[in-house]
């Protein structure tokens, strides 16, 4: 394969990748929908098997490939892929000729994963969603190859891609060909299949292939039927078709499907296709952008460490996308009973007094009901409520629009807006506006879930430190007979036991300093850098002797050496990597397997992210533990468990200005990342 035909720089056609990351951000778009979606692109797909085979290569089905590939790999990560495939799109001039190419090879890819489909159907094969993702491969080195080096393969090989006859110019030109491409591409993602064999063995003569995987010989007709005219297949002598046991019935369903699905070359070159590429072009530019925006967002939110704090930040945030005078915010009341106002700095403080239900009979109310925007104007001379006219009062305005918050099926607030004229209802309704809500809505959930922290007695911190105090003394005792036991041991098999066991006791101490000494720059960056692949190293070295061997795990680990040190609290990285690892060796049986990656990624704005995942093929959390999983009480292990440890585990993550996340299901596995 040559240097440059790597997954991760396989182009997509601009408009699909465009109308995918939209898709993306929907979150009434099911998973369902995005695998069809997604099965759609060959270079998609790859780029999608290659990021799954890195990250869990003992969870793809080879059955059903891009079903389990989605499942290991979460929407946000899908979306990173989605912006990685824009960026390389935009990393070109919008050239309508290559554009042209692309979209004939998407057709194509398209049309032979249908007949794939259907031929596999034709001869009983069992697995749909392989067959059908090797007919959408068929044409990858190609691909691969055009991606590569888009300027000279259309030229010279034409608008129309694939076919054998390109096998030799391609080794002339490149030192390889299209199919030698493809194979190692599908090699690396180490599936149970012979996926690898069908897209290498395509120009394999048919008398050689009699004996061939099914598959194998589904994917060289396939090939044929686009390289002959249908009528010379019809008949049943063509010789790939004796590769199969086509009854006349199910090759003439064959043929005449490939004859309504032969693709046709796409027009679009000239000023018309140079203005249709610009077009994309400035669209896609356009979405990447509002999604750094977003993902900007998401960090300047989740930086905030109070109710308050977050508020403040979210009028800021909303006043620079709406003409409002002001915004207020309304939050659940103690009580729980209504939503009361909440000022923030510079706000009147009698905005606290204002409280309504959702059964009032004021605009706010009705927003809260309908889960929609509400708004009026000219106050003065309308029916309004008593409550209404206060607000408008307050803000000083013609006209208010409430706008409900939602976390997930949570209504965790609402925003009411002072506005000057219905126009200006117009900013509330643009998607940029929704997005920012949901971002709000999201951290507000967060920061209002219950924490034992907040429900401490006033005093608490300087028992704390007491009682800190009173642990280290006993920690230095057992200090001073573990040497001793170290003497005792000396030579013996069991000395390597004493030095685990200082280990513990100085992760001890060290836990009890970092709560002790209230770090609240844990996150700041003053923390001297750190090599994340050490740091996983001593999470799991914890673990070996008491969770992982006697419990016979496979701990496989797959961590990036060239990430440079990260300036980051190790205290802090090391206690989540040990609660993440040691939850999931509890929930696996014995022989269980446990991946732990370390990866390094750049985010659409351009900064450095670096993301650790820990994936177990064991039994899944459900989705009413999973709804509440970083809250106190939420444990999957039953009685003598307090829950407390993914608890602990956030807001670790908080300190140190991290995010972790969750993917699971019963059956599937779970899946953290840091």
């Amino acid at each position: 394969m040559t240097a440059g035909c790597h997954a991760d720089r396989l182009l997509s056609p601009p408009q699909f990748i465009l109308s995918l990351l939209k898709a993306c951000q929907d979150p009434a778009v099911g998973t369902g929908e995005l695998k069809q979606l997604v099965l759609r692109d060959a270079g998609l797909c790859a780029r999608i098997m290659t990021a799954a085979a890195r990250s869990c290569p003992t969870r793809i089905d080879p059955a059903a490939p891009i079903t389990s590939a989605l499942a290991a790999l979460d929407r946000p990560v899908l979306t990173n892929l989605l912006l990685r495939a824009a960026q390389t799109i935009l990393s070109l001039p919008p050239d309508p000729e290559q554009l042209l190419f692309l979209r004939n090879l998407h057709s194509c890819s398209q049309a032979t994963a249908d007949l794939c489909s259907t031929v596999a159907g034709a001869v009983g094969y069992p697995a749909a969603e392989e067959a059908r993702l090797t007919g959408l491969l068929l044409n990858l080195g190609v691909l691969a190859l055009f991606s590569a080096y888009p300027d000279r393969y259309p030229r010279e090989f034409g608008a129309c891609p694939g076919g054998s006859k390109a096998l030799a110019e391609e080794r002339a030109r490149f030192a390889t060909d299209h199919l030698q491409v493809a194979g190692a591409m599908v090699e690396g993602w180490r599936l149970d299949s012979f996926m690898t064999e069908a897209l290498r063995l395509l120009d394999l003569d048919p008398a050689a292939c009699r004996e061939a995987p099914l598959l194998v010989r589904i994917a060289r007709l396939v090939r044929d039927l686009y390289e002959v005219p249908p009528d010379a297949v019809a008949g049943g002598e063509y010789p790939t078709v004796q590769l199969l046991a086509l009854d006349r019935d199910n090759l003439t369903a064959v043929v005449r499907r490939v004859s309504g699905n032969r693709p046709r070359p796409a027009a679009g070159s000239g000023e018309a296709g140079w203005k249709d590429a610009e077009a994309i072009h400035r669209e896609l530019t356009a979405l990447v952008f509002a999604l750094a925006e977003r993902e900007g967002i998401r960090a300047q939110l989740s930086a905030c460490r109070t109710r308050t704090e977050l508020l403040s930040a979210a009028r800021t945030l909303l006043l620079q996308c709406v003409p409002a005078r002001d915004v207020f915010f309304f939050l659940p009341s103690a009580d729980k009973g209504g939503f009361a106002g909440h000022p923030v700095s510079g706000q009147p403080r009698r905005l606290e007094a204002l409280v309504t239900s959702r059964e009032g009979q004021n605009l706010l109310a009705t927003a809260l009901r309908s889960g929609r925007l509400c708004h009026f104007f000219a106050v003065a001379d309308a029916p309004a409520a008593v409550f209404d006219r206060q607000i408008s009062g307050l803000c000083g305005s013609a006209g208010i629009a409430a706008l409900p918050l939602r976390g997930g099926r949570q209504l965790v607030a609402a925003a009411v807006f002072g506005l000057e004229a219905g126009a200006d209802v117009e900013a509330l309704e643009r998607p940029r506006l929704a997005s920012l809500g949901q971002e709000i809505a999201a951290r507000l959930a967060a920061l209002s879930a219950p924490s034992p922290a907040a429900e401490s007695p006033a005093g608490s911190e300087p028992l704390v430190r007491k009682m800190v105090h009173e642990i280290r003394t006993p920690l230095a005792v057992i200090n001073n007979y573990m040497s001793g036991l170290r003497l005792l041991l000396e030579g013996s098999k069991d000395a390597g036991v004493v030095g685990l066991v200082e280990a513990e006791v100085r992760r001890i101490g060290d836990i009890l300093a970092y709560y002790s000494e209230k770090r609240t720059d844990a996150g700041s960056g003053n923390d001297a850098p750190q090599p994340p692949a050490e740091l996983a190293q001593a999470a799991i070295d914890s673990l070996a002797a008491t969770h992982l061997i006697p419990r016979q795990l496979d701990l496989r680990t797959d961590f990036d050496q060239q990430i440079e040190p990260l300036p980051v609290n190790p205290v802090a990285v090391r206690q989540i990597l040990v609660n993440l690892l040691k939850n999931a060796a509890e929930a696996l049986p014995a022989g269980g397997q446990i991946l732990l990656s370390i990866r390094e990624y750049l985010t659409s704005s351009g900064a450095r992210q670096v993301v650790i995942v820990i994936q177990d093929n064991g039994p899944g959390i459900g989705e009413e533990i999973l709804a509440h999983l970083f809250s106190p009480v939420a444990s999957t292990k039953g009685e003598g468990h307090l829950g407390l440890g993914l608890h602990i585990v956030k807001e670790l993550a908080d300190d140190i200005g991290a995010r972790v996340a969750c993917q699971s299901a019963p059956g599937q596995g779970t899946r953290f990342e840091l």
